[in-house]
């Protein structure tokens, strides 16, 4: 063991390449994350404005948490994440 906790997300990151992995996960996260969230944005764009939030939320994990280049501990990191993830959210159809 390396002596790092578990993490989730990188397993899946991981886990991504792999050819009998990426369908299945791709379905999930269409059904437990993009499906609800453009549900709940509505309008023609909605499935698309939350494939970008869940774009912005994994690269800013790899960039943090795999790469280890920490942007969310620094205020503007934080203020620039949540001005992205705000656009696409509120993104005009």
């Amino acid at each position: 063991m390396t002596g790092r906790a578990f993490d989730p997300a990188l397993l899946i990151l991981r886990s991504a390449t792999s050819a009998e992995v990426r369908l299945p996960l791709s379905r999930a996260l269409e059904g437990e994350f993009v499906e609800p969230l453009a549900r709940e944005l509505g309008g023609a764009a909605g499935r698309a404005r939350a494939i970008a939030v869940l774009g912005v939320l994994a690269g800013v994990y790899m960039v943090d948490s795999v790469l280890g280049i920490e942007l969310l501990n620094e205020p503007q990191g934080r203020r620039l994440v949540e001005a992205l993830i705000r656009t696409c959210l509120e993104g005009g159809d």
